[in-house]
């Protein structure tokens, strides 16, 4: 993707709390600091986790109009929507939309129960996918939201062996991260993404 502008944001982590997952605090974490990496462009932006390969040039994301866009996941699954990629303009709607995501996440992470309910009951999964599941479903905001398909623009383990020439972005996450990290063969349904991982990295 050349003409991008690739941020890479490096922050001290905050310390851990003993009453909830590290990962919820990471990731409410991540979402403060997107918020306010909004607040600082006027560009249209795609929010990632580390963990993401490109495999194409994903600009025509923005082909279509939206203020908000996030990943659905294929079900059955064990969770509705991933929250590795969200894409966004530069809009106020926009803005309110993630200032409401992030106060919902919030609450979350200090109410066990409130994130029980849209983690477990409502099949969500996670803290920032259960919030983003609370904002869709129950949300008074009045962002323009497109729902892309994990697939395509966010693929994970439950969409590898479906990945073809249209699929931008692999999440490299759960048992493939492993794999990589641990310089494991290419092997199985990891195959094809896990040879474009090492092309990248340059093994």
């Amino acid at each position: 993707m050349p003409d991008i502008n690739f941020v890479s944001v490096e922050p001290i982590p905050p310390p851990y709390e003993r009453h909830r997952i590290p990962g919820y605090l990471d990731n409410t974490f991540k979402l403060d600091l997107w918020v306010k990496f909004f607040n600082e462009t006027n560009d249209n932006i795609m929010f990632m986790d580390c963990d993401m390969l490109a495999l194409r040039n994903g600009e025509h994301a923005f082909n279509i109009p939206f203020d908000i866009a996030y990943t659905a996941i294929k079900q059955p699954y064990k969770a509705k929507i991933n929250g590795g990629v969200i894409m966004t303009r530069p809009t106020e709607e926009a803005y309110e939309f993630l200032t409401e995501l992030l106060d919902v996440n919030n609450r979350m992470f200090k109410d066990v129960d409130f994130h029980e309910k849209w983690r477990t009951e409502k099949g969500y999964a996670g803290i920032n996918q259960a919030a983003m599941g609370c904002v869709l479903e129950t949300g008074i905001n009045g962002a323009k939201v497109h729902k892309y398909m994990t697939r395509e623009w966010n693929a994970i383990d439950r969409d590898l062996q479906d990945i073809d020439k249209s699929t931008v972005f692999v999440h490299m996450k759960s048992k493939i991260r492993k794999l990589v990290l641990q310089g494991h063969k290419p092997v199985g349904v990891f195959k094809n993404p896990m040879k474009e991982w090492y092309i990248n990295n340059g093994r």
